[in-house]
């Protein structure tokens, strides 16, 4: 999964709107991925004017009265997306039912609220990273749960959580002349649920648009089983990466055992190493970090990989 988590101020983003109109007063119905949200606290808002707020009831409903004509934009206080336009005009019918999603962005849906967060200015090949201050906030009420900070490995723990939805807020931090690099990543928790990811395993990056992030447990990877680690790196065009790759094994200690890069036609390869299971890791180049387990068994498996990289989404990987 990859999403949008907040717009800076002075994006260079182009975002086009389709404005919904509505008279003076209109009501909002607003659901997530279950149904209905109770007690979300909504508001109306422009710069010239003050904010206008009304709070959704137990069928997920808020109404809006009185309010002046013009364009508006209809936000949750606690969200990660665009929101909604409107256009509220004196002869529009009264009473329009618009309906808004909440969250703007799908959540991420895991077993707990733990795992890794890859910083926007992590080094490829390099373990060590900024340490990030992290907030857990509870999805409806926008309250904060609890925070934590990450290790220089990335890792953070939130401990034992209900099922619900919640948001993991980056709390601001300077990054390459970017300040209040900040923004909100939306969490769907499931406790006993086998069918999704154990925890999270995020790589963030900071566009124009703002930061977003890729949640890399979403990506699914065969089994690869190989007797020779080498192989190719593309992009979706066929196209060696750009500036190159660093592409490294390690063990189940987290211990980085070899090393390569590609070369400028995106060729790789490694010398002969003991057998086991090993995690590829393959990162820089503009494209999202690729972290998947590979069994490297000299006397069997396939002789060689051919891996298809994209900016902030899941690669593609088949063995030959």
């Amino acid at each position: 999964m990859t999403a949008f988590l907040t717009l800076p101020p002075g994006s260079a983003c182009s975002l086009a709107f389709s404005p919904i109109a509505v008279g003076s007063s209109f009501t909002v119905k607003v659901s997530d991925y279950e149904g209905p949200v109770k007690g979300l606290l909504l508001k109306v808002t422009r710069l010239q004017d003050r904010d206008q707020s009304a709070a959704t009831d137990g069928r997920g409903v808020a109404q809006f009265r009185n309010v002046r004509a013009g364009t508006w934009y209809l936000r949750a206080y606690n969200d990660n997306g665009f929101g909604e336009q409107l256009d509220v005009k004196a002869n529009a019918p009264a009473n329009v039912v618009v309906p808004f999603r909440w969250p703007s962005v799908d959540p991420i849906h895991v077993h707990s609220l733990a795992g890794t967060i890859r910083a926007p200015d992590a080094v490829a090949g390099r373990l060590e990273q900024s340490v990030l201050s992290l907030e857990l906030l509870e999805a409806v009420s926008g309250r904060v749960l609890s925070a934590v900070s990450t290790s220089n490995r990335g890792e953070f723990d939130f401990g034992e959580h209900a099922q619900g939805l919640y948001f993991i807020r980056l709390k601001p931090y300077s990054f390459r002349n970017q300040q209040d690099v900040g923004g909100l990543i939306t969490i769907a928790v499931h406790p006993t649920s086998s069918a999704v990811a154990e925890k999270l395993d995020l790589n963030l990056s900071w566009t124009s648009c703002g930061l977003m992030y890729t949640d890399q447990s979403q990506c699914r990877y065969p089994d690869l089983h190989v007797n020779k680690v080498a192989g190719h790196l593309s992009d979706s065009a066929g196209r060696p990466p750009f500036g190159g790759a660093n592409i490294s094994l390690w063990d189940a200690t987290q211990n980085q055992v070899s090393q390569a890069s590609t070369d400028a036609s995106g060729n790789f390869s490694f010398p002969g190493l003991l057998a086991g299971t090993f995690q590829l890791r393959i990162e820089g180049g503009g494209f999202t970090p690729v972290h998947v387990p590979i069994h490297y068994e000299p006397t069997t498996g396939s002789s060689s990989l051919e891996i298809e990289t994209a900016p902030f989404s899941c690669s593609t990987i088949r063995s030959k």
